[in-house]
């Protein structure tokens, strides 16, 4: 008897603990629902594109939706994209996304599965703590993607991870990317950079850049 109790914990309670555990993500949703949109975003939107009519805007895992609200507060339409059910429930749940519904598009999909022939061009593209998640093997494929959907001349507005950014296990960090400053510069040379902020922890070492890049 003792055997089989022993066998059941070592095998059937860690995937009921698998099963069951609470998503982290719909747990970072609810701990942020009431948050204003990002600074970087509210920057871009405000101090540095050029306004002009009926522009397009992109909001590449959109989380609980506080970001794809003030662009379409902005006079944007949005294509919004995660991938989280949790992040449907928590836009629908907003009243101001509710009013902009003919000028709001989401798309539910994996960042390496969107079938971007059914997204229209970018003038500007919002990664907000979004990129780093994107799984190394499929960087390279979504990055070609994110330039090919911006158009000329468009934006984009979003945040990278360093790699002394330590804030994640070592397991998540496996299913992520992470750039220093240079290696950014090097990704984002066929864009003109007009803001470039990197965050730093205690001991300046860094942690979070933020980027707001037009395309050439």
């Amino acid at each position: 008897m003792r055997f089989i109790i022993a066998i059941f914990i070592i095998l059937v309670v860690p995937v009921l603990f698998y099963v069951f555990k609470p998503n982290r993500w719909n747990i970072y949703f609810q701990e942020h629902n009431n948050n204003p949109p990002r600074e970087l975003i509210v920057r871009a939107i405000n101090d540095i594109i050029e306004k002009k009519d009926a522009m397009h805007a992109i909001d590449f895992g959109f989380g609980n939706g506080n970001e794809t609200v003030f662009l379409l507060q902005h006079g944007f339409s949005v294509t919004a994209i995660d991938a989280q059910d949790a992040a449907f429930m928590y836009l629908e749940e907003k009243t101001d996304a509710a009013h902009f519904a003919e000028k709001l598009q989401t798309i539910k999909s994996d960042f390496s599965q969107v079938d971007w022939s059914i997204v229209p061009k970018a003038d500007v593209f919002v990664a907000s703590l979004s990129m780093p998640f994107v799984l190394p093997d499929n960087f390279v494929a979504v990055w070609h993607s994110v330039i090919k959907q911006i158009k000329p001349g468009g934006y984009f507005v979003g945040h990278f991870f360093d790699p002394k950014f330590e804030k994640f296990s070592k397991f998540d960090r496996k299913n992520m990317n992470f750039f220093t400053k240079q290696e950014l510069l090097d990704l984002f040379v066929d864009f003109k950079i007009h803001y470039f902020n990197t965050t730093t922890n205690e001991s300046n070492e860094p942690r979070i850049h933020e980027i707001i890049a037009q395309k050439r």
